[in-house]
């Protein structure tokens, strides 16, 4: 099971959110730069995945998810996934979202994951 290290607001401020923004529109008003943005943050996210994946049965310790890892995929989550989806790309964006919940909500991921292998309804009553 892995541990957050940060608490359970996962949302950038809204300045940093615009900062960003605005970073990626004066970067460029080509979409293919966006796309290319948005597909390299999905590279990082599954590595970050896979990494925490691989350490997972290295014992029975949990593991602590890095600040930046957590940043990354708050990121991904905030940012690049809207765009993927105001791109059209969305398939993209359903695994930025995937790869970046799994990060960010690892329980919760695991939960739904375990429903939709056993083709459960999902249970609403535990918040």
């Amino acid at each position: 099971e892995m541990m957050v290290s940060q608490s359970s607001n996962v949302k950038p401020t809204s300045e940093e959110a615009a900062g960003m923004i605005k970073m990626l529109l004066s970067e460029t008003m080509d979409w293919r730069a966006l796309a290319i943005r948005s597909a390299a943050c999905l590279y990082r996210l599954r590595g970050i995945h896979n990494f925490y994946q691989d350490r997972d049965g290295d014992d029975d310790r949990p593991y602590t998810i890095s600040p930046k890892d957590m940043r990354v995929a708050r990121e991904a989550l905030c940012i690049h996934a809207p765009l993927a989806s105001r791109l059209g790309m969305h398939r993209l964006k359903n695994e930025i979202e995937g790869a970046a919940f799994s990060i960010l909500y690892p329980r919760q991921h695991a939960e739904v994951t375990n429903m939709t292998e056993q083709n459960k309804p999902c249970n609403n009553s535990e918040e």
